[in-house]
């Protein structure tokens, strides 16, 4: 059967074209490249159009296999034929390619029923025969249905391996991937130190690892990531109790997504990007980061009780991790990391490289102490030339506009605004009178601003005349700087 989306395109006339062929005169290899931006199920059914469209599609270098069906629900002879109709069809856009190259493989199963292992199993070593080059596998399981692949991890050709299975990292005795480049486990439920570094001694060549799970409970032993050649590394686990140690000489990307009671060690002296978001546990650089360019720290509350001492070792974590950055030219920082490091009450190092800082701002009226680090953040800076503040500052937690006043003069002084060359604010809905009294100070006491730009709801002042107006109304301490309404989501002018 023609898919829906494909008979309407046929059925699609332009006035005075209906004599014209416009398809036909195109070679194979264009058609091939316009099919490839179609859902592989609509790529086949064009097969149906003529002799020269019946295997087309076959040769397409990407193939995209989804199944999501109620399995449950259906009776064991309307599964049974339901599954051979999916290895049917994989089997023919695979084996029949007449020896094409095939680039990329994507297989997508929700959810996984013991019917469709050996199917799975099939279609995944028929992409292996055709040569492969990228693998994705998105397969929903239980601790019931669980999926071994065994044959992927020999691959003399797959360069990029995408996996999602909600399962455990259980490697086989022999891991051979001498090609591949990219790795990348998404959803894994735990992960077995063994089968790891067997895994990672499997891929030579490794440039990008990204490993995402649930638990790591217990491990005796520090978990090493390290590869020769790795350049970036994903690393998100939920939970547990573990060490880490990442140890490239490489490595230019590192993105932590980390809770639990963790150690970390770093020994990545090459490091350009540095992303953490978690708990503020204890984070050790073994060697200087001399060459980090740009660094985002994000941590979130324990979930348990937070008592004196606890708050004192989150902040002293916290104050470790910032003083490992002290080389970081750009650094985006939110509330509660300045919270936590307020909690640790000790002096910022000096960040002589920083030309730019962002932050994600917040506001609540049972404290507002820790705005006092954002004075403490400027000054620790002092070449800082652009700063880009988001706002989730309602005027209603203020107790009145006096208030308000104060706690923007304390926490943005004079001083450290006098240097600024750029800044960008973005404010929600409810933040009005707070964005107004920003771009106020800052224009007034901006002597060396050369744009200031306004998102989120401070972008729509232009539509209405007298909110636009008052802004454009506000003393400029620099003449030469130019106001900037701009879009809510991208940010381009």
């Amino acid at each position: 059967m023609v898919h829906p989306r494909l008979l309407n395109a046929l059925k699609f006339k332009v006035p005075g074209d209906d004599k014209i062929d416009r398809l036909s005169p195109l070679p194979d290899d264009i058609l091939r490249h316009i099919m490839s931006y179609l859902p592989t199920e609509i790529a086949a059914a064009t097969s149906v159009l003529s002799t020269r469209w019946k295997d087309l599609f076959i040769s397409l270098p990407d193939i995209d296999l989804r199944v999501c069906k109620c399995w449950y629900a259906l009776t064991e002879e309307a599964r049974e034929r339901e599954v051979s109709n999916f290895l049917t069809f994989g089997f023919r856009l695979i084996l029949l390619r007449n020896k094409v190259p095939l680039r990329k493989f994507q297989l997508f199963v929700s959810p996984f029923v013991e019917n469709l292992r050996v199917a799975i199993d099939s279609l995944l070593s028929a992409a292996l025969l055709a040569k492969v080059q990228e693998l994705d596998i998105c397969v929903g399981g239980d601790q019931e249905n669980r999926l071994y692949l065994p044959r992927i991890f020999t691959s003399k050709t797959l360069v990029t391996l995408t996996i999602e299975t909600g399962e455990d990292l259980i490697a086989p005795s022999r891991v051979c991937l001498p090609n591949l480049k990219v790795l990348r486990f998404n959803s894994l439920k735990s992960i077995d130190e063994v089968s790891f570094v067997q895994l990672i001694q499997g891929c030579p060549s490794l440039e990008e690892l990204s490993l995402k799970w649930r638990c790591l409970e217990n491990v005796d032993r520090t978990l090493i990531v390290s590869a020769p050649f790795l350049k970036k590394l994903v690393l998100s686990c939920m939970q547990g109790r573990y060490s880490l140690a990442v140890e490239s000489n490489n490595l230019v990307y590192l993105d932590c997504n980390v809770y639990g009671e963790l150690k970390f060690a770093i020994n990545a002296p090459c490091l350009e990007y540095f992303k953490y978001q978690g708990y503020p546990v204890e984070v050790k650089f073994v060697q200087d980061l001399r060459a980090i360019v740009d660094a985002t720290i994000a941590f979130d509350e324990f979930e348990l009780k937070e008592t004196e001492n606890i708050l004192m070792l989150q902040g002293e974590n916290a104050f470790e991790l910032i003083n490992g950055l002290q080389c970081v030219k750009s650094l985006n920082i939110e509330s509660h990391s300045l919270k936590t490091l307020y909690d640790a009450g000790r002096f910022l190092p000096d960040l002589v490289n920083l030309t730019s800082l962002a932050l994600d701002l917040y506001c609540d009226s049972e404290s507002t102490m820790w705005w006092n680090m954002i004075p403490s953040l400027l000054e620790s800076a002092p070449n800082l030339e652009a700063l880009n503040i988001v706002s989730c500052v309602s005027d209603n937690q203020l107790t009145c506009e006096e208030e308000l006043g104060i706690l923007l003069q304390k926490a943005f002084p004079s001083c450290y605004i006098r240097q600024l060359k750029e800044i960008k604010i973005k404010v929600s809905g409810n933040d009005q009178e707070f964005g107004f009294k920003l771009v106020k100070r800052f224009l007034k006491n901006g002597k060396s601003l050369k744009k200031i730009t306004l998102y989120g709801s401070l972008k729509h002042w232009e539509s209405s005349p007298k909110d636009y107006n008052k802004i454009l109304s506000f003393t400029k301490s620099s003449k030469d700087c130019r106001i900037v309404f701009d879009h809510w989501m991208n940010g381009n002018e």
